[in-house]
């Protein structure tokens, strides 16, 4: 009996120790690892400049909460690494730590604390750690940093005269010369100029190396030029103390120069003293005016203000010193946590009045909980790009041995016969407007994607890419996809520029990409609701794949920041600012190596969306200028110059293809192969998707009509796209089709519209029969591909069927498409 009221005893203790000390209520204890893991964050913290530490570096955490989570996101929140300046020195064993996560096993321990709570734990702890490091020093936490210079445009700190040489270029300093406190008040008490306040100087003071000094400066006036310099004045103090409960900075500061000044003149400790205000009582006593009267009443009066912005402030206020700026800036003092933006200025004086802006109110943030610091923007670009850091190490840029080893001759490339017409079947209609183009070319994209997704062949491909999942980041959607997405976003840039330089096109319209405009298109889409392929996140992926991948296109169509079409479709032109090169010179294979090497070695998946963009456009070079050639000379005269010559395309290409086979760049050419297929330098290959991956305009007699487009009077229609992905397409211009031409069409407009009704029935009937026999499968996939493949069909219906009678086939349409997917499962 005894033993067992023992054992309850025993377990009751158990139970509200676990309740003081537990998971669910968090109340300042950490175990013999975190404290450990804790303190090695803190000798790597305050070791931050040298081996030995800064009692300056003290963090306050209670009283500023930023600077607490400045400490987590910097330190406790990434794995800890020990700096060279500590990985010698035996009094620290920091080994113990080394790339372990204060934050995750603090999370794995503990439910989420009460963040207040845990603020002073921390706090704390630093200050036992601060005892054991720097003993009776009385730890100050971090200020923030306010830059004046100006008082109602005097100086506040003696003038500093800089005596510089005249001409162009860059300024080479003769003299530095800063005033003494004595030669200032002279100065501030001189009328006129600053020159005749400099003369005035002269005559005054006494004879001496200072001086003459002075008198070289103004002797050499004619000749150089001076400059009148005010030093910067540092105001620190602790702005989330100070301005807790003044939301308004500028006030704010006003407040703590009122009160510091205030103190000031009723007590005389040194150590107390603001600076700022003996020197602005330094500067008022000097001047023969009343200012002195104004700045009386400033002390008294708490709505008179000093403090003035000088322009209008931009976001951010405050620069926040990050750990590299202080370990690469030795002047910036480790005492200060922020600064005040170079950006946003401010001076003292009494007549101006405060404009209205937001930025002048701070708002003050709400605690963070630590959870969501668990994984932190470090975390994640680490674990994106881990597959470059694990697979590949930075490559050494191109040498002048190398230049020297594979270039047999420098000549200039020559360009070679002109295309072979015979062998040119015509595929270009360039009457067709840029907005129909960009339609098709969303619409392509999506029967792609439905393709891809919804048919068997991508049930396939998807275990082999499941398993290949974890080893790389890239390798999550079907090869060739961002090859053809690029491609056709390439391939449509490039339609836009050729009309641009007919005159057929509003130039406008080059502003506004067309790999732009499907970025936000396919960006937008996850937005959409109740439609099946919105919810899908497989479709979901491919489409912000492809939104992706096409946005780098213009940086190699363009020159960057000039939106102009001279730019077009050349290499020579749109890689100028990246490359330095010319298509036709032997070093601009070697070039575009080099560019793409500054993206591969920093780990950035740009590369592999600039390297596909940069074939992309030497393949359009190839399409145009054959199709313009054979089939419209007087343009292609006209736009001759701003192409390169096809031969000389295919010696880039061979030649690129030639240096990824080198060892030396093999890792760019067998990453490139895991993520993308070779085909890329396959010219039949990638010309016939090239030609392809548009549309077959053929197949829609009254799209492909360029009689059409040329018409006056139009009607506005919704682009196919529309039709096929069921989205709301706002962001689309419309296409436009003439009244006229779809009048003399109508009966043949009611021709398809009775052929389409009895196609429908009889699928109907055949699909209901399926049902019934148990044949269900086999008659779903022939529905689905015929849905599959009418987006022009619907296109056409759209334009020829008045909106009565195609919204109810059109319905039917869909809700057979609609019961074929979820009878899948989706």
């Amino acid at each position: 009996m005894h033993t067992k009221l023992l054992v309850i005893l025993v377990l009751i203790c158990h139970i509200s120790t676990l309740l003081i000390n537990g998971r669910e209520h968090f109340s300042e204890f950490l175990d013999k690892n975190l404290k450990q893991l804790l303190e090695c964050n803190f000798t790597v913290y305050y070791h931050i400049r040298d081996k030995t530490p800064d009692p300056n570096a003290f963090l306050d955490f209670v009283e500023d909460p930023e600077q607490f989570y400045w400490f987590v996101k910097y330190y406790l929140s990434v794995p800890l690494q020990i700096p060279n300046t500590l990985k010698k020195k035996i009094t620290y064993d920091l080994k113990v730590c080394e790339k372990r996560v204060w934050v995750q096993e603090f999370l794995n321990k503990y439910i989420e604390p009460d963040v207040k709570i845990l603020m002073k734990h921390v706090d704390k702890e630093q200050r036992l750690y601060f005892l054991k490091l720097f003993g009776n020093i009385k730890p100050v936490g971090k200020y923030t940093s306010f830059p004046l210079k100006e008082f109602n445009g005097y100086c506040i700190l003696p003038t500093i005269i800089n005596l510089n040489s005249k001409g162009f270029g860059k300024k080479r300093n003769i003299l530095t010369f800063q005033l003494n406190k004595d030669e200032y008040k002279i100065y501030l008490n001189s009328d006129g100029s600053e020159v005749t306040a400099l003369k005035n100087l002269y005559f005054k003071m006494p004879d001496g190396d200072r001086k003459n000094i002075i008198k070289d400066i103004l002797e050499n006036n004619k000749s150089h030029s001076i400059d009148f310099i005010c030093p910067t004045y540092y105001l620190h103090f602790h702005y989330y103390k100070e301005c807790h409960d003044t939301p308004h900075i500028l006030h704010c500061i006003d407040n703590f120069i009122r009160k510091s000044c205030t103190q000031q003149n009723k007590q005389s400790d040194q150590q107390t003293r603001l600076p700022l205000c003996d020197h602005l009582s330094f500067i008022l006593n000097s001047l023969n005016n009343d200012y002195i009267q104004l700045y009386e009443k400033f002390l008294m009066d708490e709505n008179t203000h000093i403090t003035t912005p000088k322009p209008v402030w931009h976001s951010p206020v405050f620069i926040v010193y990050k750990p590299k700026t202080y370990i690469s800036n030795f002047d910036i003092p480790l005492n200060v946590f922020q600064i005040l933006s170079e950006k946003n200025e401010i001076f003292l004086s009494f007549t101006n009045f405060l404009p209205d802006n937001p930025n002048y109110i701070d708002k003050k943030k709400s605690l963070v909980s630590l959870s969501s610091y668990a994984s932190t923007n470090y975390d994640k670009l680490n674990f994106i790009w881990s597959i470059f850091k694990r697979t590949s190490k930075a490559i050494e840029s191109v040498s002048m041995e190398e230049l020297t080893t594979y270039i047999k001759n420098y000549d200039f490339k020559k360009k070679g016969k002109e295309p072979n017409c015979k062998h040119v079947k015509k595929s270009l209609n360039i009457n067709l407007e840029v907005d129909f183009v960009k339609a098709a070319a969303a619409d392509k994209i999506c029967k792609t994607i439905e393709q891809i997704i919804l048919q068997k062949k991508h049930g396939e491909y998807k275990a082999r890419i499941f398993s290949q999942k974890k080893k790389f980041a890239f390798n999550d959607v079907h090869k060739g996809y961002r090859v053809f997405c690029i491609l056709l976003a390439t391939k449509v840039e490039g339609y836009n520029i050729i009309r641009q330089l007919l005159n057929l096109e509003n130039i406008l319209s080059l502003t506004r990409y067309t790999s732009l405009y499907l970025h936000k298109y396919l960006g937008t889409i996850s937005s959409l609701k109740r439609k099946f392929m919105y919810q899908h996140m497989e479709i979901l992926k491919y489409a912000r794949s492809c939104e992706s991948a096409v946005v780098h296109v213009p940086a190699v169509l363009y020159r960057r920041s000039l939106y102009v079409p001279e730019s077009f479709l050349s290499l020579y032109l749109g890689l100028s600012n990246l490359v330095s090169s010319n298509p036709g010179s032997p070093f601009f294979d070697y070039a575009i190596i080099e560019f793409l090497l500054g993206y591969f070695n920093k780990g950035s998946g740009k590369f592999m969306s600039y390297f596909i963009s940069i074939m992309s456009v030497l393949y359009i070079n190839i399409y145009y200028y054959e199709q313009l050639f054979c089939y419209d000379y007087e343009n292609f005269m006209r736009l001759k110059n701003k192409m390169i010559h096809p031969s000389l395309v295919e010696q880039i290409i061979q030649n690129l293809k030639f240096l990824l086979n080198i060892p030396k760049y093999t890792p760019i050419k067998k990453l490139y192969n895991q993520i993308e297929d070779d085909t890329i330098f396959d010219r039949e290959k990638e010309y016939m998707l090239l030609v392809l991956s548009l549309f077959s305009l053929s197949t829609c007699e009254l799209c492909s009509s360029s009689e059409l487009v040329q018409e006056k009077k139009t009607v506005p229609i919704l682009p196919s796209s529309e039709l096929f992905c069921n989205s709301s397409f706002s962001s689309a211009s419309l296409l436009v089709v003439p009244i006229p031409k779809l009048i003399s069409k109508l009966p043949f407009c009611f021709f398809f519209f009775f052929i389409l009704s009895s196609f429908f029935l009889l699928l109907l009937c055949l699909f209901l029969s399926c049902f019934v026999a148990g044949n269900k499968t086999g008659v779903r996939e022939v529905l689905f591909s015929v849905l599959c493949r009418g987006s022009c069909m619907r296109l056409y219906m759209h334009v020829c069927v008045p909106k009565d009678k195609f919204l109810p086939l059109y319905n039917l349409h869909w809700t057979l498409f609609e019961n074929r997917v979820n009878t899948h499962h989706i």
